[in-house]
């Protein structure tokens, strides 16, 4: 009998011991961190260009979280990117900044800018589509090293879901959502890696340098999906007035910047393309109008 009984326990203990286990696994692929860093994170340059790569690491596949607390629909699923911000520190008393090169996949992209300003290098771009492999390569940054010495470069920044929440692990997203099972999880955290350069000689490049690529507008860009119509950030309306309806109404512009810069663009082009039919009935009506009035009021005195 109490060989019996030991062996149920010992079989309860195990069968606990798996569970825990599964959960310990599955709680650790849930909150992955995702990683961005340089690569290689240390250099040795005898004078010779530096270069770093930009790479984005463990992005949570598409659809594969629940639905964001800022959002009340159940068909919303968030993961993969959307967007992505960087900001790398660098000393400007040990290198001077040559250029960036975006990734092929970059490429593709038409919101996209980066600068070299101040010792500071940003980048910001906006995905065509969602992008959810594992590894994204941004591009490649290049250097000069001009004082001899050991300097590191910093990242900071932040990534973007498809719903265009930052992945920080105070924001959060709902597991069966609508249903009385639902609970909230955290969005994975997001963690910066620099690198460190250990210049031995100075160099001595003269080439081509190129310190920025600024963003440009694209009537193109402007699309009917949800993610554009949440992330895209619209500074400039277009009004066109037109002969057969002159009037035109705005109702209601709603702005997410603190310091938003509006142009309204009032279009009056084509100004001799009068439309006389419009003007004959507006005249035959006033005639027309103007002898109703002379009748009724005729009439009163009368």
């Amino acid at each position: 009998m109490n060989i019996l009984n030991i062996n149920i326990n010992k079989f309860i203990i195990i069968n606990i011991l798996i569970l825990l286990s599964f959960f310990m696994i599955t709680e650790n692929f849930a909150v992955d961190n995702i990683v961005v860093k340089l690569t290689p994170e240390y250099i040795e340059s005898n004078g010779n260009l530096i270069n770093f790569n930009i790479t984005i690491e463990n992005i949570p596949p598409k659809e594969s979280l629940g639905t964001p607390k800022a959002y009340s629909d159940s068909n919303i699923n968030d993961g993969g990117c959307q967007g992505v911000d960087i900001y790398i520190n660098y000393s400007e008393d040990y290198l001077s900044p040559v250029g960036f090169n975006w990734s092929e996949i970059c490429q593709e992209s038409k919101i996209k800018e980066y600068k070299f300003e101040n010792g500071v290098f940003y980048l910001s771009i906006m995905f065509n589509n969602i992008y959810d492999d594992n590894i994204l390569n941004i591009g490649t940054i290049t250097f000069n090293p001009i004082k001899s010495g050991e300097t590191n470069l910093n990242l900071t920044g932040k990534v973007s879901s498809e719903w265009g929440i930052k992945y920080f692990n105070s924001n959060k997203y709902y597991i069966n959502y609508g249903l009385p099972s639902q609970y909230s999880e955290p969005y994975p955290n997001t963690l910066f890696y620099g690198a460190t350069v250990n210049i031995k000689e100075v160099g001595n490049y003269s080439g081509n340098v190129s310190l920025n690529d600024e963003l440009k507008e694209d009537d193109n860009l402007l699309t009917n999906s949800p993610q554009t119509q949440l992330t895209t950030i619209i500074n400039k309306v277009n009004v066109t007035v037109s002969q057969k309806t002159p009037e035109v109404i705005v109702k209601e512009i709603n702005i997410s910047e603190n310091e938003p810069n509006i142009t309204v663009i009032v279009n009056t082009e084509n100004k001799t393309n009068i439309d006389y039919s419009l003007l004959l009935s507006v005249f035959i009506s006033s005639i027309i109008c103007g002898s109703l009035f002379g009748l009724i009021y005729r009439r009163k005195i009368l």
